[in-house]
């Protein structure tokens, strides 16, 4: 089964996402901010989706630092 990361800090978000999400088949886990680029490849999400403002700074330069991990390329971004 594909695991789905969501990364946002709004509560409502990461619920209603969850939800979607795991009546799709679907492993779905749900943070509220950044965590260690390390931590996401034991979760080795198929797809990341990720708030733009975060409270520890840019989705995009986070968003960065997945892309550029080799164990990591090839995982989706939204």
């Amino acid at each position: 089964m594909k695991t789905i990361l969501v990364i946002d800090d709004n509560r409502d978000t990461l619920e209603i996402l969850e939800a979607i999400i795991s009546g799709m088949d679907l492993n779905v886990v749900t943070i509220p901010d950044v965590i260690p680029v390390s931590k996401i490849r034991k979760i080795n999400p198929a797809l990341v989706i990720l708030d733009h403002w975060l409270p520890s700074g840019y989705g995009g330069d986070y968003c960065l630092k997945i892309k550029t991990n080799r164990k990591l390329n090839t995982c989706q971004l939204y």
